[in-house]
């Protein structure tokens, strides 16, 4: 293993599946149907896979936790040249979640990211108890904390630019809610989110055709989902659904080993 590249687990808490990966090329331990319906329930569904398995962890090992976007509210942020310091980014951030009726306060711990410099940014926020709680799991059990993100903000972070022109549709697939992000040569240009009542495939279909009429020129879709390749339901109706509303865009699905 590079030095360069030091090795670490990566870890999945969503309603309906968790997950632990003990290393890079380990081999991936699945929970199929955890009810998580809140954050508690992610500690309570961590404290288990690690109870389980934990084993296979070395003393001292980083952990990359990916959570549900559900709890961990998300907004974009448009560029401002003007703002620098750490408290002038809360104060923008904030001011956008206030926008969408999104009541975060001290309670909550804000991270503020901007992938490129004069492209469009990203503001997240989790329970400060919660985040002290997990660190105390961790502690408990000799490992540390390497990384904590929703996995919308893991799309901003990881998905691949379009380089030719053309847009490309990052589009987070879960239990309760789906999400789009947007981008072009310039990085993130949108983000729009779809709770799912009745099926999938309904939500998929009404999420596609707003973003459809409002970027016209999407090429490429990745699919973000928790399920592993052998598990997923309705993977063709959802390729179907994709293909109808976005005939002529390539697809791909990043299922949960793929996404570090």
């Amino acid at each position: 293993m590079s030095l360069l590249l030091p090795d670490f687990a990566s870890v999945g808490l969503f309603p309906g599946r968790a997950w632990l990966r003990p290393g890079r090329n380990a081999e991936t331990v699945t929970v199929p149907n955890a009810s998580m319906v809140g954050q508690l329930d992610m500690l309570a569904t961590l404290n288990g896979l690690l109870d389980e398995h934990g084993k296979l962890l070395p003393k001292g090992r980083r952990l990359a936790l990916a959570v549900s976007d559900q709890v961990a509210p998300m907004v974009v942020l448009p560029w401002q040249d003007s703002l620098r310091q750490e408290a002038e980014l809360h104060a923008y951030a904030q001011a956008h979640f206030d926008k969408q009726g999104m009541q975060i306060d001290d309670s909550a711990v804000m991270q503020v990211d901007y992938r490129h410099y004069g492209g469009m940014g990203i503001a997240f926020a989790i329970k400060r108890q919660w985040m002290q709680e997990l660190l105390d799991v961790l502690k408990s059990r000799d490992l540390r904390l390497h990384r904590l993100a929703p996995i919308s903000a893991l799309a901003y972070w990881k998905q691949t630019i379009p380089r030719k022109g053309g847009q490309c549709l990052s589009l987070q697939m879960e239990v309760r809610r789906q999400s789009g992000l947007i981008f072009d040569q310039s990085g993130l240009i949108g983000m729009d989110v779809e709770p799912v009542t009745g099926t999938a495939v309904d939500a998929s279909t009404r999420l596609l055709r707003r973003l459809q009429v409002r970027y016209t020129d999407i090429r490429e879709v990745c699919q973000r989902t928790a399920s592993a390749p052998n598990e997923e339901v309705g993977q063709d109706q959802e390729q179907t659904c994709i293909q109808g509303i976005l005939p002529g865009a390539a697809v791909r699905t990043l299922y949960q080993a793929g996404w570090d």
